[in-house]
């Protein structure tokens, strides 16, 4: 899913375990879903790679609780 309300870019935690990706500790930060929702998230993947339309992408991304989506990139 892309954001273009979001700044931030983060990558459901379900993934990073089934991609067996490294986890980067951070400061917890808390944000408020534009469904009023709250989320803390507390560690990144430093460098993540994907693949989007033949295009290959890399930056670091925060970790979640997401629902029904894998990934939500901002801008």
């Amino acid at each position: 899913m892309i954001d273009s309300d979001n700044i931030h870019n983060f990558i459901n935690t379900q993934m990073t375990n089934k991609l067996n990706y490294t986890l980067t500790p951070i400061r917890p930060l808390a944000v408020e879903a534009t469904n009023g929702g709250k989320m803390t998230w507390g560690h990144a993947c430093k460098g993540f790679m994907w693949r989007m339309q033949r295009v290959k992408f890399s930056t670091d991304v925060s970790v979640a609780e997401l629902n029904n989506c894998d990934m939500v990139l901002g801008l």
